[in-house]
């Protein structure tokens, strides 16, 4: 019995990314080539993933060489805006059928999956712009980026170690991808109020 395939449009689905493409390389350091019109895109690995906006932000990334196809010498976790969702030694599960809070499977890596329902009630809620730094992409870039939002699991599932049905008000928290990317730069993730802290005494 061979192993399952992942595939980045499956993880796009299992942590809620609000792209139009995702393409999965294991160690995140080979990709094929995104279509122009396929951006906000994703670039996943087996740990986590990094977005980009647009085409150009994507060649212009230090760190990522564009060619025949996408290279990331370096691997795209040592980019600036990765975001980590799984630590490391964990499996990641990937399914396309359920998609309860929690609910452990075996594949590839360890993971939990993500409701896509509850992510839909927490940007109802919360509004389609950063809850930390008030970013709203439609007002900043264009109404083409209206709704793109990232959405933070305050208690990472990774920690969570049975099925729970998840409560998209007051377990979610929607961000925007740098915030998102900074939260999870720290172990255990900051909290939101440590986040908005740190962005406040920046005075920005």
């Amino acid at each position: 019995m061979g192993k399952p395939t992942i595939t980045g449009k499956q993880l796009q689905k299992i942590w809620g990314l609000d792209v139009k493409s995702a393409l999965y390389s294991e160690w995140g350091n080979f990709y094929g080539l995104i279509d122009e019109a396929l951006f906000p895109a994703a670039l996943t690995d087996k740990y986590g993933y990094i977005c980009f906006l647009t085409i150009n932000e994507l060649v212009n990334t230090p760190g990522v060489k564009v060619g025949k196809r996408i290279n990331v010498p370096k691997r795209i976790s040592s980019l600036p805006n990765y975001v980590r969702v799984a630590l490391d030694g964990e499996e990641q599960i990937v399914s396309e059928s359920s998609f309860r809070e929690g609910k452990a499977l075996r594949a590839l890596v360890n993971r939990y999956e993500r409701d896509q329902k509850a992510r839909e009630a927490c940007i109802q809620h919360y509004g389609a712009q950063c809850y930390a730094c008030k970013l709203d992409f439609s007002s900043k870039y264009g109404e083409e980026l209206c709704g793109f939002i990232h959405v933070h699991h305050k208690i990472p599932l990774s920690l969570i170690k049975e099925s729970y049905q998840v409560d998209p008000i007051k377990d979610l928290i929607p961000l925007c991808p740098n915030c998102h990317a900074v939260v999870h730069k720290f172990l255990p993730p900051l909290s939101i109020e440590e986040l908005i802290t740190r962005i406040e005494s920046s005075g920005d």
